[in-house]
């Protein structure tokens, strides 16, 4: 995925997926969830994990925490829906 929200159709080598456009305001709360003491906890529990499950030298959490990966963005835009639902929700009331 590149900066303006656009992912490679594999099927279709060369064409582009559905562009999706961020604002502002989404750019800083992706930034404020990347930097959350949430994901740092997440980062640290799967650190753990690994190590449990017996993982040779697994990833420390605090190089972890520095990566950013699809699940993040896929995380922050789930978290991001549901909370658009509540405002919904607590809107209509």
């Amino acid at each position: 995925m590149n900066f303006r929200g656009e992912s490679p159709c594999f099927n279709k080598p060369n064409q582009m997926a559905k562009k999706t456009y961020f604002t502002k305001a989404d750019l800083i709360s992706f930034g404020e969830y990347l930097l959350s003491d949430e994901r740092r906890a997440e980062k640290q529990r799967a650190t753990r994990e690994s190590k449990d499950n017996g993982t040779i030298d697994p990833l420390p959490w605090a190089t972890a925490v520095r990566i950013l990966t699809d699940e993040d963005f896929q995380k922050w835009k789930e978290k991001r829906e549901k909370q658009s639902i509540k405002i919904e929700i607590y809107n209509s009331k």
